[in-house]
């Protein structure tokens, strides 16, 4: 298994690096020529299935992380040394020769082995090495000779503890944390004793696709999902974690209803058509009651007319909308009415001369010549209903032509 980190505090979740089937153990790595040298422990048992089995393999791959790592040798050291395990590698300072310490664990300990081509995986038992007794599982840290002149100039003193108070924990005000994607928050940090001469923290997220926290322990969140904000002090490395949740927007906006086509007024002889839109971007509509609004105004009520809308969305928000519009008559939109209802265009002339002599009579303010001639109009549709206009529009024109009378 592998995990990154970029503190040494925090680390991502670990993932598989090395499969293989069976156990594998003891991993180290080297570089050369933008190649890269694996060398592992097989842990299983040394039997007839698996004879390279407690050995070292090796096998060389184009990246640290490269699927396809190739198997050069197995095997390394049979013949030499019993059995191994923990291998270190390392370049030599002179020359071009690398050496393998490859650890007879139960035996010698450490047994150096060297070669002058990584590639071939042939390794060979070091002549006249001279190491501590049963040396095991180290780290070789190559050095110059400039460096190891001045190391050797230079003698360890032993420092002597500060009487300084050190932190001895850090705790953050909140365990957990839910944002919305694009809000924000702070979190805390309280370093004890607060007598602590070096208080300073560092932070980090273990996930910063999700929410990323700055030096003062501001959190953003980015995008749904779950990370963990570590805080850790400089002085002893203490750590706490809050984790962070990071959900959708919560939709807490009604939907928008919209009315188009509408107008305040409409004569009766007009065509009404309202459309009822609805809509929401965020969530979505559950359930409506918006129905187009469509017809002759002479189909609705003179006077006032009112409509109501409603929406719901998904998340629960509720929108409600009212319209209202007046359907009015006067001489000239009944006589327009008159005209398309009327079949012979000679009866419609005559009428509609009524309602224009009614007009001229209503503005001169003889309302007694004004209802003479509306009842005129009136007896003229009595005489003509069932022949040049049907029952029903007869009637309809009589209902609004009496709205015109004084």
């Amino acid at each position: 298994m592998y995990s990154k980190t970029r503190d040494f505090y925090t680390f991502t979740e670990p993932e598989v690096y090395i499969d293989l089937g069976y156990s594998v153990i003891d991993t180290t790595m080297i570089e050369h020529d933008d190649k890269i040298y694996r060398l592992s422990k097989d842990e299983r048992g040394n039997t007839s299935s698996s004879p390279n089995g407690k050995f070292i393999f090796q096998e060389v791959g184009n990246s640290v992380l490269d699927p396809n790592f190739e198997l050069i040798k197995e095997g390394i050291g049979k013949g030499s040394i019993g059995q191994s395990e923990g291998p270190t590698i390392f370049k030599s300072n002179t020359e071009e020769k690398w050496y393998m310490f490859i650890d007879e664990f139960g035996g010698r300990g450490y047994v150096p082995f060297e070669t002058t081509d990584l590639q071939s995986g042939e390794w060979k038992v070091s002549e006249n090495y001279d190491l501590p007794a049963r040396p095991r599982h180290g780290t070789v840290l190559p050095v110059t000779k400039a460096e190891h002149e001045a190391l050797l100039k230079t003698v360890p003193t032993v420092k002597v503890p500060s009487a300084e108070q050190h932190p001895t924990s850090v705790t953050l005000d909140q365990e957990a944390v839910t944002l919305s994607e694009g809000k924000t928050g702070t979190l805390h940090a309280t370093v004890t004793p607060n007598d602590a001469v070096n208080k300073a923290v560092v932070w980090s997220s273990n996930n910063e696709e999700v929410a990323t926290v700055d030096e003062n322990g501001k959190v953003t969140a980015l995008k749904e999902g779950k990370a963990k904000i570590t805080v850790t002090t400089v002085d002893g490395g203490l750590m706490a974690v809050s984790e962070v949740t990071v959900e959708k927007p919560k939709d807490t906006t009604p939907p928008v209803i919209e009315f188009n086509g509408y107008q305040e007024t409409y004569t009766v002889d007009s065509n009404i058509k309202i459309t009822c839109n609805i809509t929401d971007d965020l969530s979505g509509i559950a359930s409506k009651e918006c129905e187009n609004i469509e017809g002759p105004a002479y189909e609705f009520e003179l006077g006032i007319n009112k409509f109501t809308a409603t929406a719901t969305d998904k998340a629960g928000n509720t929108a409600i909308a009212e319209i209202e519009f007046t359907v009015t008559v006067d001489f000239d939109s009944l006589g327009r009415l008159t005209e398309t209802m009327v079949t012979k265009e000679g009866i419609a002339d005559a009428l509609v001369k009524k309602l224009q002599a009614a007009k001229a009579s209503a503005a001169k303010g003889n309302q007694q010549a004004m209802n003479g001639q509306l009842n005129a109009y009136e007896n003229q549709l009595k005489a003509q209903t069932g022949k040049s206009i049907s029952e029903e529009n007869s009637k309809l024109l009589i209902d609004l032509v009496k709205k015109l009378k004084g």
